[in-house]
């Protein structure tokens, strides 16, 4: 079993088995790119959020990767036009602007990738939480150009 207990919002038992690919993956029932909806519960509360909007994965068009393609394309778009100025943008005194932003999905990502790596490998120590205020905070994005 990959899992630490049904506790860990992370990585239930039969998720986390349905994960693994260590065999032919064109037998799975589920392509790599379209396991099924996760059910409440297997994951934090918090998340819920985020996962109703993902939808229903066999539905059309709901295809991660191409998602991820897309995303990182209007993501080049929507950046590439701003200005040193519009880095340094607050909407209010102590609320992050565009670098801090930017640099906090940096930290998230790799913080959740991380994350995906001890559940595929069961480890069994409980996942921590971070801080992102103090993240962003101890980071240098808010000096760094735009372009960094």
């Amino acid at each position: 079993m990959l899992c630490r207990d049904t506790m860990d919002p992370w990585a239930p038992p039969h998720r986390a088995q349905s994960l693994t690919r260590n065999h032919d993956s064109s037998r799975d029932e589920f392509p790599c790119d379209r396991l099924p909806p996760a059910p409440a519960g297997e994951y934090a509360p918090y998340y819920e959020r985020y996962i109703s909007l993902l939808g229903p994965s066999d539905a059309p068009g709901n295809d991660v990767l191409a998602a991820f393609d897309d995303q990182r394309r209007q993501t080049l778009l929507l950046l590439s036009g701003r200005t040193e100025s519009d880095g340094d943008f607050r909407y209010a005194p102590e609320k992050w602007n565009l670098k801090e932003v930017l640099g906090h999905i940096n930290d998230t990502e790799r913080i959740m990738s991380y994350r995906a790596l001890r559940i595929s490998r069961g480890d069994k120590t409980p996942i921590e939480g971070f801080e992102q205020d103090d993240y962003v905070g101890n980071a240098p994005f808010a000096r760094l150009a735009l372009a960094d």
